[in-house]
């Protein structure tokens, strides 16, 4: 009589390599946060620019109620940069103080050629006043609800480098899981 077979278990080893690549896409999306902040800090310090962008992309955080009910306060705006702008489309601009995010509801072409925008926001009642459109910093693509505090905590440098410990926490963890592993076998 034969013994019966053993089957290994197969549904830890799907476990383990889950929570790997779960690590290892939280590593990677920390490491990307982090450089995006660290360039976007290092910009805003070179520069002054208050809405700095880095390979076209950057984010604002929105302070007012202007374009609810699809943008809240707090909300993170992720917009990128393009010449094609068209009237319904949702815009970060600098304002007098503070990049503003709200839609184009009228373009024109002025006798010189320069192109001057007006924007509204989904919750006015009334335009904005018209401006130049090199003002535009970029085109909403992304909106990520209630996150904006948290990204203002992350351009500080304090922010940064909670980013690069935790993704320093990470590797480590990582690491000790492998040579554990290692270990037992």
């Amino acid at each position: 009589m034969t013994s019966p077979k053993i089957c290994p278990n197969r549904g830890g080893d799907l476990i383990k390599r889950l929570a790997n690549i779960l690590t290892t896409l939280l590593i990677v999306a920390f490491t990307l946060i982090a450089v995006f902040n660290i360039a976007c800090y290092v910009k805003r310090k070179q520069t002054g620019d208050n809405c700095p962008t880095v390979l076209g992309l950057g984010t604002a955080i929105v302070a007012s109620g202007s374009m609810e009910d699809r943008i809240s306060v707090n909300d993170l705006v992720v917009f990128y940069q393009t010449d094609d702008y068209a009237v319904g489309d949702v815009v970060t601009y600098r304002g007098n103080n503070h990049p503003i995010t709200h839609r184009i509801v009228s373009m024109r072409v002025d006798e010189n050629g320069h192109t001057w925008i007006t924007t509204r926001g989904d919750a006015n009642n009334t335009d904005d006043e018209e401006f130049p459109a090199e003002r535009i910093i970029g085109e909403v693509v992304a909106v990520i609800p209630a996150v904006g505090r948290l990204q203002s905590f992350l351009q500080t440098p304090g922010g940064v480098v909670t980013v690069i410990a935790v993704t320093a926490v990470l590797l480590l963890w990582t690491e000790l899981l492998s040579a554990i592993r290692r270990r037992r076998e």
